[in-house]
């Protein structure tokens, strides 16, 4: 992103909208992005690399949350 992270990106999007259901996309996901997601209400996270029918699964699964 250019201008701001994902977790920040997460926080405005809250800001719209605090029941938009979210996935966190991310090769390294370390502790502190964890808690901050936590804070802010992920649905889940998905580690890269991933194919179709994995992100298919996590899709329909929040969508019944």
């Amino acid at each position: 992103m250019l201008k701001m992270d994902g977790i920040e990106t997460l926080r405005r999007i809250r800001e719209t909208d605090k029941k938009v259901k979210v996935i966190i996309f991310s090769g390294y996901i370390n502790d502190m992005v964890k808690e901050d997601a936590k804070d802010l209400n992920i649905s889940q996270y998905f580690h890269k690399p991933f194919d179709g029918d994995q992100l298919f699964q996590m899709i329909n699964k929040i969508s019944f949350i």
